[in-house]
């Protein structure tokens, strides 16, 4: 008979995901650095293709941006899934909003995300870039 025990933490330490921490500040940076016209592009694409009710223009724009920053952030920090704290009032206090929109660039890179919890980045066997 053989054993099946796994040591878990050295499973994890080798192949497991690897949590890293991205701030705030951070976040505004890459939103700070957008090409307004990708901005643009992304608003327009959603009026077109969705139905806004109620929302101002400046909002839409500005959870547009934030939803974009998030995704520039992720992808140049190699990352293969995004989760956030959506609910932090530092979050609250420097953006105004959640960036709670899915823009192309998650898709296309193979980024996945998700709101409430925290940043990750998945080494070894991942799929995005080994």
């Amino acid at each position: 008979m053989q054993s099946t025990f796994v040591d878990e933490f050295r499973l994890r330490a080798e192949i497991g995901p690897r949590l890293e921490t991205l701030s705030v500040g951070e976040l505004q940076e890459a939103i700070d650095h957008l090409d307004p016209v990708e901005t643009a592009g992304f608003v327009e694409r959603l009026v077109k293709e969705y139905p806004l009710h109620n929302v101002r223009q400046t909002t839409l724009e500005s959870a547009a941006r934030a939803s974009l920053g998030l995704a520039h952030l992720a992808d140049a920090r190699n990352l293969d899934l995004v989760s956030m704290n959506d609910i932090s009032p530092e979050l609250h206090r420097v953006l105004g909003l959640r960036p709670c929109l899915y823009p192309d660039l998650l898709y296309e890179k193979g980024i996945q995300a998700s709101l409430k919890g925290i940043w990750a980045r998945r080494y070894a066997s991942s799929s995005r870039r080994n």
